[in-house]
């Protein structure tokens, strides 16, 4: 983070049991935007849409290799997440970490910049 010039560094957590994650969010006073990137097509917004709010944290949650359950799904949804997808490229789990981090990064750099009105 010092290198490359963040001003904070992101927390990782280590992997847990999806059934444990209402406990650590608990614990960790976790809130704000949380997000979690899925293979399929869920989201009913957009990336830049769910970081648009004044969101002093977000949270983002990667899932195993092959992919969220519906089940697991499911839950992260009544758990208050919300989807994002990836997009057609399968991604192993720490590339999927990475390209999320970087993805919710630059939006949050550039969201002060962004054109509300097309017509401006």
């Amino acid at each position: 983070a010092q290198q490359s010039g963040n001003p904070g560094v992101p927390e990782i957590h280590d992997s847990i049991k999806i059934k444990n994650l209402p406990d650590l969010l608990k614990k960790e006073k976790i809130s704000g935007t949380m997000l979690f990137f899925h293979q399929d097509r869920l989201a009913k917004e957009s990336l830049h849409e769910y970081l648009c709010e004044n969101t002093n944290s977000v949270c983002v949650l990667i899932g195993p290799e092959g992919g969220l359950s519906e089940k697991e799904t499911n839950f992260l949804l009544a758990s208050g997440f919300h989807p994002v997808y990836l997009g057609e490229n399968v991604l192993r789990t720490e590339t999927a970490a990475i390209y999320a981090l970087g993805a919710v990064n630059t939006i949050l750099l550039e969201k002060n910049k962004w054109k509300t009105d097309i017509r401006e």
